[in-house]
């Protein structure tokens, strides 16, 4: 068992002077490392200015309420005109709109905009 634990130990020293050696020389190179900033986040592609995204939700809706930026992508969030509530989700890209949902008032659920496919209307 004494000999055991004396080559254990023995290799465990040499792999930590080993490693504290090339961590110094990786140092003394002068080469900057990568340069991490907490809680900068940089866009990898070009993105549209925000007045600009602003524009095209406000075009989208009547009204406006809010707006938030997640990535490449912007929500925007209000009305349109008939008073329903809209939400908008763009690409910060190009402005390009990837989706937009209407959701009618519950006491207005009944007299849906768009009648049903499976109905006739004479």
């Amino acid at each position: 068992m004494t000999a055991w634990f004396k080559y254990v130990s023995i290799a465990l020293l040499s792999a930590a002077a080993s490693g504290l050696f090339v961590h110094g020389a990786a140092a003394q190179t002068g080469q900057p490392g990568p340069a991490y900033h907490e809680g900068v986040v940089q866009p990898t592609a070009a993105v549209l200015p925000f007045e600009q995204l602003e524009r095209i939700a406000a075009g989208e809706m009547a009204h406006v309420t809010e707006l938030e930026v997640r990535d490449l992508l912007l929500k925007a969030k209000g009305f349109d005109a008939q008073g329903m509530k809209v939400e908008v989700l763009l690409d910060r890209r190009d402005g390009y709109v990837l989706s937009r949902r209407i959701k009618a008032p519950k006491h207005m659920q009944r007299y849906a905009p768009h009648p049903a496919p499976n109905l006739r209307v004479r």
